[in-house]
């Protein structure tokens, strides 16, 4: 373990001691002091917290600068998970096969640009406005 790893953790367990010690004593802290006390507390915390992430994303770097394997599993897994398996047709029957699943696509983006019954005048208009517009 580094040094400076220690530090956090001895400043940890410090501000907990200090805490405790002082809920605990026969004459009680002012509860100006717990707050401080407190506050300190979480400050340590928040530090050996962030020190860990970082460390934790240094070791997976490293891990995965030199190892193209580990690399490849990830994104093998990734491609996996992402993968459509199977849709339901407009029907509500689960569909697996790949031309299956090419036509419920097309189908549900064909019908949703297309336009049913356009009313010619409400075009008009619209074009009108923006030919104004120009």
């Amino acid at each position: 373990m580094t040094k400076k790893c220690t530090d956090h953790q001895e400043n940890v367990y410090k501000n907990r001691g200090d805490l405790k010690v002082a809920n605990i004593v026969d004459k009680p802290a002012s509860w100006k002091e717990i707050v401080v006390l407190e506050e300190r507390l979480n400050y340590a915390l928040n530090i050996d917290e962030r020190y860990w992430k970082q460390r934790a994303r240094i070791d997976w770097l490293k891990s995965g600068d030199k190892n193209s394997r580990f690399f490849h599993s990830k994104a093998s897994a990734r491609k996996a998970r992402n993968r459509i398996r199977g849709l339901h047709d407009k029907n509500g029957h689960w569909k697996d096969s790949k031309t299956d699943i090419e036509r419920i696509v097309a189908n549900y983006f064909e019908n949703l640009f297309t336009t049913s019954g356009p009313n010619q005048e409400a075009t008009e208009k619209v074009l009108q406005g923006l030919c104004e517009d120009f």
